[in-house]
């Protein structure tokens, strides 16, 4: 009796379940950069010659614009008559919009694969002869090609900039004429003033010795700091060496640097290392000042490096005097 039961149970059991069931192994979706199955329907019904049907498919490679990579159009002819169909525009098909799959069922482990595929509606058009669209590829340039790419794939944007383009082309014969003519009217000597004017590192820079072996070679320190200008900071420096002055309130570099010359063994460099410390301490403390000076002013002139930084110097220079004779 339990037997009986038992397969009643099972038997009403089996009938629930569907006759076609099977299990979803995994879902393919469209890459971009590869090629996916074709739905394809023809607006004027079945095509006759299909065995004669050769297909393109055209993608869109925008860098710029990443979304528009989906973007196909795909052309088939049968020899007679031309098949044009896209998936993208303002007149959009609303079976295309919508995302398709195909199912690929395996009867013997009762499992399917979707893969994600586009559908095409095909216009028929013209005919026009593939030999004629590479003749004619071929025969324009890069910008035109370009441009050819923009006023199929592109938007609004790229078809209004394909046209501003058009409107501004101009003959290359005219414009050579008007540069002569332009060039007729320059007057050599203002040119020659111009670069008289014009500044340049080289005025300001000392010499360089561009084959010096050594680094320190390269710019003498004489001609960067006269001697005449380090003597003045000899007493300071000795100072600094008998550790009867403090170094705070100078800035970092000046700190470090006179800390680096104290572990010299040779008084004499430490001493001159301490100075040139002290002459680069004394530099920015005038800059410093300069720009506080000018900080109010909005306005700021063209700046001559040179001679700026000369009256800067001789104003130190006259301030120290004046100190002196008091």
């Amino acid at each position: 009796m339990d037997n009986s039961l038992n397969n009643l149970s099972s038997t009403s059991e089996k009938k629930k379940v569907p006759k076609r069931t099977f299990v979803i192994e995994d879902v393919i979706v469209k890459d971009y950069d590869k090629m996916e199955p074709c739905l394809v329907q023809f607006s004027n019904g079945v095509v006759k010659d299909t065995s004669k049907l050769e297909g393109k498919l055209l993608r869109n490679m925008s860098e710029k614009h990443i979304r528009r990579r989906s973007e196909r159009i795909l052309t088939v002819s049968n020899g007679n008559m031309t098949y044009t169909g896209k998936n993208f525009g303002d007149n959009i098909d609303p079976n295309i919009a919508n995302r398709n799959f195909l199912g690929i069922l395996d009867k013997n482990t009762n499992k399917m694969k979707l893969i994600e595929m586009s559908t095409f509606i095909m216009h028929p058009q013209l005919d026009i002869r593939p030999q004629a669209v590479d003749s004619f590829i071929s025969s324009l340039k890069q910008g035109e090609k370009r441009s050819l790419l923009n006023e199929t794939f592109g938007g609004r944007r790229e078809r209004a900039t394909v046209k501003n383009i058009e409107a501004r082309q101009f003959d290359v014969h005219d414009m050579a004429g008007a540069l002569h003519d332009m060039t007729q009217k320059i007057d050599t000597e203002d040119m020659e003033e111009e670069f008289e004017e014009a500044f340049s590192y080289d005025d300001i820079l000392p010499p360089c010795d561009r084959d010096a072996n050594l680094v320190e070679n390269v710019y003498k320190l004489a001609d960067i700091i006269p001697d005449m200008e380090l003597v003045l900071y000899n007493d300071e420096a000795v100072e600094y060496m008998d550790n009867k002055k403090d170094t705070e309130g100078l800035s970092l570099l000046v700190r470090q640097t006179i800390a680096n010359a104290k572990l010299s063994e040779d008084e004499e460099e430490t001493a001159k290392l301490i100075c040139i410390a002290l002459y680069i301490q004394n530099l920015i403390r005038v800059i410093t000042n300069e720009i506080q000076r000018n900080s109010c002013v909005k306005i700021v002139p063209k700046i001559n490096p040179k001679k700026d930084f000369d009256k800067i110097y001789r104003r130190k220079k006259d301030d120290e005097v004046k100190n002196i004779r008091r």
